[in-house]
């Protein structure tokens, strides 16, 4: 059997190139399939073309034109393969994967029901048809698709299959389906973080923190610092009173949104679709993703690949320079920072940059210097006061960044980040009690931040800092 083509893009001939652009001449709309004249041989199902096509890079346009000629030559000689159906079937399929990669969800979705239509026996096709439905926020239907896959896949379910199934449970705070699904995943692979996670969130769910906790320590072992496990671990620390311990987790997260992203997940299908996207905007959108779901060597490798593609892209610096303060490795920052600098002398969001780099060296007057220049190019840069606020704490001048932080409290008071920076540093001068009235404050416009409740409630009720017992017999 040959293997399919559109993954590797080969180069066809010019005749099957126009064949591509005028596939379905009076045919494939988004009105769907155009209707087989009298005496033909039905026409197979249309995809359309891409709506946002046009306005793509022409290297995206160029890959488009032989995907699609790959594809009507795969279904020329379909008749001729030992299952047709299923060789059909095979070229919607990966004619979906790279709508899916290029984020062109309509054709995609069209794609791949036709292929699970055509070959009903390949799990893939119904796996992409689950991420796709349930990306769009629709559980029930992609729930339904993933049952598909684990029973296309028994004895040996797909774990991401499983996982995704217990997150849609978890959701809809079905904790029985939620557990048995995270279960299955974890028996089919023992070090999925994600499986540890959801069976710890149902255990919190239903008051058990001392279960949710070897679970979460587990997890912890096999992705440190990763921040949804130390959000979790705080919870289960915190529903047993122990204010101090959940805010030392706490602390340790990156900033009060990083609790809402994902854990790593070993999804090999996923990750073909991600590799089918090669510039320098698509690098950038998979480090991203990966960035948010805790996977920080895969967001370097693709912020790595997007400076690789376009030295010359601010945006794939910045992200590239963020990451690598993060991952504690500020010479290197350093080094792709001052390359930025030539071409964006002046740009704040690279001086801010600049300034991390130089305060995690212990280089106190550089971050200043730094921070300054921020401020100059763009004297409202939350970002670039508030590390100022930083810096002179740090010098021991706690009433000027006290007042700073105040300042931007009240000129933003819907920033949780400015919120949570203004009651760590009063804590840290002693003003715990200022800092539970903030707090409480900051709540009220803000009801839906966990790590502010958490702040406060690791407070005494005098605004002294909580022992370790409060809350127990």
């Amino acid at each position: 059997m040959r293997p399919p083509r559109f993954l590797g893009f080969r180069r066809v001939v010019p005749w099957l190139w126009l064949a591509a652009l005028a596939v379905g001449c009076g045919g494939p709309t988004e009105d769907g399939p155009r209707t087989p004249q009298a005496g033909f041989a039905p026409s197979p199902p249309s995809v359309p073309a891409p709506a946002g096509l046009a306005g793509a890079d022409r290297s995206v346009r160029d890959q488009y034109a032989q995907v699609r000629a790959d594809f009507e030559l795969s279904l020329a000689e379909a008749d001729g393969s030992e299952d047709p159906r299923a060789a059909r079937g095979r070229a919607y399929g990966q004619l979906g994967l790279w709508y899916q990669a290029y984020r062109f969800d309509t054709g995609a979705v069209t794609a791949f029901e036709i292929a699970s239509e055509l070959d009903p026996r390949a799990p893939r096709w119904a796996y992409h048809l689950a991420t796709l439905h349930r990306l769009r926020g629709r559980g029930e239907e992609a729930l339904e698709h993933y049952r598909r896959v684990i029973e296309a896949t028994e004895p040996a379910p797909y774990p991401p299959a499983l996982a995704w199934t217990g997150a849609i449970h978890l959701d809809h705070h079905r904790l029985r389906e939620a557990e048995t699904a995270y279960g299955r995943a974890l028996d089919q692979n023992g070090g999925m973080t994600v499986a540890l996670h959801g069976l710890a969130k149902v255990a919190l769910a239903e008051g058990r923190s001392g279960d949710a906790r070897p679970l979460l320590e587990r997890a912890l072992d096999l992705e440190p610092d990763a921040a949804p496990l130390l959000y979790a671990l705080a919870r289960s620390h915190l529903a047993d009173g122990n204010g101090r311990l959940a805010e030392a987790l706490l602390e340790r997260l990156p900033d009060d949104n990083r609790r809402h992203g994902s854990l790593r997940l070993a999804d090999p299908w996923l990750h073909e679709v991600d590799a089918l996207a090669t510039g320098v905007q698509d690098h950038l959108r998979a480090g991203l993703r990966a960035r948010r779901a805790g996977d920080l060597a895969l967001a370097l490798e693709r912020f790595q690949r997007a400076v690789a593609a376009d030295a010359s892209n601010l945006e794939a610096s910045l992200q590239l320079s963020q990451l690598l303060v993060e991952l504690r490795r500020p010479r290197k920052a350093q080094e792709r920072l001052a390359d930025v600098k030539t071409t964006f002398p002046g740009e704040p969001r690279v001086l801010v940059l600049e300034a991390r780099a130089a305060l995690m060296l212990g280089d106190v007057g550089g971050a200043e210097l730094a921070v300054e220049r921020a401020l100059e190019a763009d004297p409202s840069s939350v970002a670039a006061r508030g590390l100022r606020a930083e810096i002179l704490l740090r010098s021991g001048r706690s009433k000027e960044a006290l007042d700073l932080l105040a300042g931007l409290r009240s000129q933003h008071p819907g920033d949780p980040a400015v919120a949570r920076a203004h009651a760590t540093a009063l804590i840290s001068v002693g003003r715990s009690a200022e800092a539970r009235g903030a707090l409480e404050q900051d709540l009220e416009r803000m009801p839906d931040q966990p790590a502010l409740q958490t702040l406060l409630d690791s407070l005494g009720n005098d605004g002294s800092e909580a022992i370790d017992d409060v809350g127990n017999p």
